[in-house]
Order: C-alpha cells, then structure tokens, then sequence
C-alpha cells in the first residue's frame, strides 16, 4: 500500500500521517455528498411524500456549494491563471442553476405526480425486477460515478494532468457517454449477427436507423442526445432457436462495455506520457461509464415503464413460466419480417399463457394485437373480435403512451371485422391527432378502410391505390403476405361494398 501511494506521488502523505486523515476525510465528504444527491434524486423518481423537502435541501446544498466556489473565484482568481475567467462564468452559472433549482422545489405539489406514479409503478408479476432496486440501482451507480470522478481528479492532480472547464468539459463527457453506448450496443449486433440473428434497429443516443418496409431508414431525435441511452433490435431467423442464443446475444452488450472500459483503462493510465493526455477526462468518464453498463446493466431491473435491464431480460428468458412464452413468442414475430411465417404462424398458446401475466401496459396490447392478428390470418373473426376488444380495453387502462403503429390495427379491425363505424372514426382520429409524418401501406389500409366505413368509396378506393402499390414493393416475407392479403381482402369489400366479408370463420381455408 506504501508503495502504491508512493507511485502515485503520495510521498508527502506517507511520510506525514495526518495528511493521510485528511485525504479520507475529504473522500469521505465526497462520498456522502454523493449519497445524498442520490437519495434526493430517489425521493424525486419514486414521488415520496418527502420529495419536496429534500429537493429543496440538495437545491441549497447546491447553492450554497456554488456560491463559495464564486467567491473563491471572485477573491482569488489570480491562483486560477488564464482558467480565471471560464472558472467564474462555469460557477456563475451553477450558482443560477441550484437557484432556479431551490425555487422549483419551493412552489412544487407532488401530490398529483405521486398519484400518476404509483399507478405507473405497478409490477408485472415474474418479471424478475423489485421496485426498490429499480431505484436503488441509479443510486448505487450515482454515487459510484461520483467517487469514481472524484479519485481520477485526485489522481491526475497527483500526476500533473490539467483539468478542462467550460464547454470543453462537457463535451468530453458527451462523446464519451455516446461511445459507451454504441460499444454496448454494437456488442448486442454483432453478437446477434454471429449467432445468425438479423439487425432490425440500432439506436444511441438521438441516432436512430431502423427498417421499415424491408429498407434503412435513419431518423435523428435531438431530444435525446442526452438521454445516455441506446438500442439494439435483431430478430431470430430460426423461430425455434434456442433461448441460449438469445442469451448470449444479450450478454454480448455488457461484455463489450466491460471490454472498451479495460482498453480505456490502459489509456487512461498511460496518458500522462503519451499525446492523448489532454483527453484524459474524457477516458476516465468513459472508464467509469464503462464499467457501470458492464455491470449494473447485469442486475434484474426495469429501466422504464417500457424496458428491462440486460439482467432482467436474462432472468426472463431462463424462466420457465409465462415470461419465458413471451419471449419465445416474440421471437416467432420478429421472425415474420425475415421468413415466410405469417400471423397465422404465431404460437398462440405461448401468447395466451404470457397474456395471464403481462396484462397491463404497452405489452400487453401489443400482446392482444398479436393474436387479433392470428385470428384474422386463420379465418376465425369471432376470435379476433374478441382479441381486439381485449387490446382496446387493455389501452384506455394503461398510463403509457401507445405506439402509432398500433393505431392502424384499430382501425382495419374496427372496421374490417366488427364493422363499427363509430369505433373505426374514433381510432382514426387519434391517428390523424398524433400528426403522422410517414405514411406506409399500413397507414394507407387504415385510411381506406375509415373512408369505406364513411361511404367516400371514390376517395377510399384512392388510398387502396396507394397503399396497395407500397404493399407490393414489400420484402418477400410473411408478415408482408400478410399486409398484401389485407389489401385483397379489402379491395373485395371496397368492390362489392358493405357485404358479408369473405374472411369468415365458417371458411375452411383462408382464401390467399
């Protein structure tokens, strides 16, 4: 340990003890400032009564912090050099924050969010994930990052490494967390990729590709850029793959991040004689974000009310119950973009076994879509209104906000098979309220089949057109024979108008 400290140019402590008790005492500071950052943040997330009180104590905390690092900047700026000048904007500007900060806690009533988030934070059951640790986690990883910022500052002062400010500062930060991400997702892809499983969607941060319509698309969201998130899509090209490989695909994220953070370490640590030294905060930001996603990211937790941890989703799929059939039955779905399995394809005895459990949120739609889908694809109408229905009511329950590319299902199904037309008017006008901005054969169906429900036959045979032409441009695959069948389907309604429709459970085989 000595020699450690030696090493690392702590001679001076070595030699005078009570240096040494002065050190852990200030990491000791650090550290507690850090838990209690992290637990106000927690009291915040989860909506507890004491929210607003320690909100308005970190908001003091946080000016009152500022607010000496101003003064000390104000009275001995000439020790800070040529940094005098950034140093007092950067401190300025804290000080504003923590302000602003105080005074947002001071006037705010929790009582309506706390109300929102406990019916948010309902827990499917089997999911592997505990409230308390959901939360737990981010304080857990917040207060290591800040002790682990803390002693990379003490260690490049050690080894007279120059700290940055300002703007340069923080975008060190934002490259290095945009590289974490994409190393942890690109080990998702490529793992996949070896494991012959497809790539659907790659995302980090506001950059987003997916495919849609059997094409690349890329889409930027500058609303996430400092989302510190990602995502990874692959879909089996084997329905009956086993769970071992979707596994590893999994694992395959975490082992990256672990992997860059021990490349970035020995940067890290040899950039005192090397070019790269000016870069060094960056690395260690990159180092210690590094080892958070290789790591926590393996603890069962639910990210959000939409997404699971790495961890959680391994947990999942090594279950033997429903979650293990929901995972087992999406992977038949994804299938269906890359293979000729169609709806009628679907394990609908995996869907309905998971649909006992996961039977709230944005899943549990989707879950309902899926076999309404089936249904339809097999001829058996009865089933698939009843299978909509479910969906529908499954959707005013939940407090998530439902995906726009559900909303067409609604309204096909709404008009096609219950042939409601009040139902059909009501879905499309929430479409038309969430102002799309592609329009896909999908879109186009939806749109014809509420015109025919309205009578404007002339103007619904227009959007069959389009939609129709886009449908025949899809990939050769089932879940695009299916989009085609749909259009054939409704082009026989829109010939003979409002009879009897041909998909009907009295037929034997679906007429393709």
């Amino acid at each position: 340990m000595t020699h450690l400290l030696q090493h690392y140019g702590y001679a001076e402590v070595v030699a005078a003890p009570g240096r040494m008790a002065r050190l852990m005492a200030g990491d000791a500071v650090c550290l507690g400032l850090g838990l209690f950052f992290a637990v106000a943040c927690l009291t915040y997330w989860t909506k507890a009564k004491s929210a607003r009180g320690w909100g308005m104590a970190a908001g003091f905390l946080n000016a009152l912090i500022a607010g000496g690092m101003l003064y000390v900047t104000l009275h001995y700026g000439s020790h800070f050099g040529a940094r005098a000048d950034a140093e007092l904007k950067v401190n300025a500007g804290l000080l504003g924050i923590a302000l602003l900060g105080l005074a947002a806690f001071l006037f705010w009533d929790a009582t309506a969010e706390r109300k929102a988030a406990e019916g948010a934070r309902a827990k499917l059951p089997g999911d592997g994930t505990h409230v308390l640790l959901d939360k737990l986690v981010w304080v857990v990883g917040l207060a290591g990052l800040v002790a682990a910022m803390f002693g990379w500052w003490r260690w490049a002062r050690m080894e007279g490494l120059a700290r940055h400010s300002g703007w340069q500062y923080y975008v060190q930060i934002l490259i290095a967390d945009l590289a974490v991400v994409l190393i942890h997702e690109m080990g998702h892809a490529l793992t996949g990729k070896a494991l012959g499983m497809r790539l659907r969607a790659f995302g980090v941060g506001p950059f987003q590709w997916r495919v849609r319509e059997g094409r690349w698309r890329f889409e930027l969201r500058p609303a996430d850029l400092f989302a510190m998130g990602g995502s990874t899509g692959v879909v089996p090209t084997d329905p009956q793959q086993s769970r071992g490989r979707e596994i590893w695909m999994i694992l395959g994220g975490p082992l990256a991040s672990l992997l860059g953070g021990a490349v970035g370490l020995a940067a890290l640590l040899t950039a005192p004689r090397h070019a790269w030294s000016g870069s060094w905060e960056g690395l260690a930001v990159f180092v210690t974000f590094s080892a958070l996603a290789g790591t926590v990211n393996l603890l069962p937790f639910q990210t959000s009310k939409q997404h699971y941890s790495d961890g959680a989703q391994i947990y999942q799929l090594l279950s033997r119950g429903p979650w293990g059939d929901y995972h087992h039955a999406m992977g038949i779905v994804g299938s269906g973009a890359v293979t000729p399995l169609r709806p009628r394809d679907f394990d609908i005895a995996a869907m309905e076994r998971a649909s006992v459990v996961i039977n709230q949120g944005v899943r549990a739609v989707h879950l309902r879509l899926l076999e309404y889908c089936y249904y339809l694809d097999c001829g058996r109408l009865r089933d698939a209104t009843q299978a909509l229905n479910e969906a529908e009511a499954a959707s005013q329950e939940t407090t998530q906000e439902i995906p726009l590319e559900f909303y067409g299902d609604f309204v096909f199904g709404k008009a096609f098979v219950q042939r409601d037309a009040e139902g059909t008017r009501m879905w499309w006008k929430r479409i038309e309220a969430k102002k799309p901005k592609h329009f896909n054969a999908d879109y186009w169906a939806a749109r014809s089949a509420y015109l025919w429900m309205e009578g404007r036959m002339e103007d619904a045979r227009e959007a069959w057109e389009q939609g129709n032409a886009l449908a025949r441009q899809l990939p050769e695959a089932g879940a695009y024979e299916f989009e085609r069948d749909k259009f054939a389907r409704l082009r026989e309604e829109l010939e003979a108008k409002r009879r009897v429709p041909r998909w009907h459970d009295d037929l034997a085989v679906v007429v393709r």
